[in-house]
């Protein structure tokens, strides 16, 4: 597979760009993920039972506790959080995020 380099960004971008990923690094720094999986996490804090979200999501609650253990596993795909996030009238916010 042939190294293409992307398009070179104008001075503007590039600082908005730097100053994004700047600014979301300061906050993930400070917030680390619940041990208990983003969903659970979620869940407690929009005060809905697991019976409540797995109605939600049209899942039994043995369902839904298998896919709160995935999430907690890391196991999560991103259909499943779109539906999670939707029923807990929420916004996914998917990112990757750059180390250096």
């Amino acid at each position: 597979m042939a190294n293409i380099s992307p398009p070179p960004f104008s001075p503007e971008y590039k600082k908005e760009v730097d100053d994004f990923f700047a600014s979301l690094k300061k906050v993930l720094k400070n917030s680390p993920v619940p041990t208990a999986g983003v969903i659970s996490f979620t869940r407690h804090y929009r005060r809905k039972t697991g019976k409540w979200l797995a109605d939600q999501l049209h899942i039994s609650p043995p369902a839904f506790h298998t896919m709160t253990e995935n999430e907690k596993e890391r196991k999560s795909n991103l259909k499943t959080l779109e539906k999670t996030a939707y029923a807990l009238n929420c916004d996914l916010i998917y990112l990757l995020v750059p180390k250096d």
